[in-house]
């Protein structure tokens, strides 16, 4: 009921000022699964955006309707107070900067339920403060976050789910996740700066305070009498309870603009890297997530009349597995004022799996426009990708924005 309150009362404000902004788009997607020809999306998506402001402040609003959800998406209210700026509401925010793997933006849950979908539809926007403060004559902005509810991300779901590994004997799954209390709050500073350094450089430092994004074993219960451990996991019955762990998430990024000489065209290198520390950084505690150390580096050159194309590497080390690496290339090239053609490769190094992503964009009128797509995952059963192998896809999606 608070829900839709405030959502009431945020349009009423949005409406009460001069020159509101509406803005929203009327999507349906449709998709099948090419192995079997078993309808694996057939959905329709509204968004309705309204955003106003004053000299001194700004209010958006945003209502979304979808099979798996209705209510708000972003809607936040913001004043503006000298160098300060104060935001309050349901934020989506930034704290990474590099694309597919960002490791440090792990401020806001994702919805994960389709992995296949971009990156910037699968955040989800939370109950938020943000204060920004930018220094007087500095080219750079502070920012503190804090969350009073940790919200946890969603897994993949349904022929997307991965195994989780469970003792035999374990009949029963409970997952608890932190009360909503003031010191279960999600904390964060994010401060970034920018030089004149080639054609321009931007640096970055995260710290956050949150939970992990998924939940890990926190206890195995006697399934007869849950006030006591179970006696034997392998032979049960056992209940098994899952429970999020304490994160700390301290990294660093850096984007640089810069030419080559000889080489038409600019490029973009851009970096993260992340530390991310549980009370179990050495992995000998099997009730408690293991710590992890992440890094990404990409780096994006646009061709003269030709396509932009992205290079990514990332790796990461945790006890367990050790270290993974991926291969990510990416492409897009608008081939007229219509038709746009865009392509994704991802590649597992370490257990040679990877997912091919070709799209087609086509522009039928203003604000109308067709995407054509498809999914292709390989590897072997055990895999990340070869996991999917049968999930592969051959979709649709009409899209009018307003």
């Amino acid at each position: 009921m608070k829900k839709y309150l405030a959502l009431a009362l945020l349009f009423g404000l949005a409406l009460a000022q001069e020159g509101p902004a509406l803005s929203g788009s009327l999507t349906y997607e449709f998709g099948l699964r090419y192995t079997d020809l078993a309808i694996a999306k057939n959905e329709a998506r509204f968004s309705l955006r309204l955003e106003t402001g004053l000299e001194d402040a700004a209010l958006v609003a945003e209502f979304q309707a979808s099979p798996e959800r209705v209510g708000l998406g972003e809607a936040y209210a913001e004043v503006y107070l000298g160098a300060f700026d104060l935001a309050a509401g349901r934020i989506l925010e930034n704290t990474g900067r590099t694309d597919l793997f960002s490791p440090l933006d792990a401020f806001n849950p994702k919805d994960l339920a389709r992995p296949i979908a971009a990156p910037e539809d699968q955040k989800r926007p939370l109950e938020a403060l943000r204060l920004a403060y930018y220094p007087e004559g500095a080219r750079a902005e502070i920012r503190l976050l804090y969350a009073p509810r940790f919200v946890p991300s969603t897994p993949p779901t349904g022929p997307w789910a991965r195994p989780l590994p469970l003792p035999p004997g374990v009949v029963k799954v409970e997952t608890h996740a932190p009360a909503a209390t003031l010191e279960n709050g999600v904390f964060g500073i994010r401060a970034g700066t920018s030089l004149e350094v080639l054609d321009g450089l931007d640096l970055g430092a995260t710290l956050l305070y949150t939970y992990t994004p998924f939940p890990g074993l926190k206890a195995l219960l006697s399934a007869t009498d849950p006030s006591q451990p179970c006696p034997d996991p392998n032979a049960g019955p056992c209940i098994a309870v899952l429970g999020y762990d304490r994160l700390l998430l301290a990294g660093g990024d850096f984007a640089l603009a810069f030419s080559v000489p000889g080489v038409e065209g600019g490029f973009v290198a851009r970096a993260e890297a992340a530390y991310g520390r549980t009370q179990d950084p050495a992995g000998t505690d099997p009730f408690v997530q293991d710590g992890y150390l992440e890094g990404v580096l990409e780096l994006e050159h646009t061709f003269p009349e030709g396509p932009t194309v992205l290079a990514l590497y990332r790796a990461r080390q945790s006890p367990i597995p050790g270290w993974t690496h991926h291969l990510a290339l990416s492409a897009r090239y608008e081939a007229d004022e219509a038709l746009t053609l865009e392509g994704a490769w991802v590649q597992n190094l370490t257990d040679g799996s990877g997912a091919i992503l070709p799209r087609v964009r086509y522009r039928l009128a203003d604000g109308l426009e067709a995407l054509f797509q498809a999914s292709v995952f390989y590897g072997g059963p055990a895999s990340e990708f070869g996991l999917w192998r049968d999930n592969g896809e051959l979709g649709a999606e009409l899209r009018y924005a307003f």
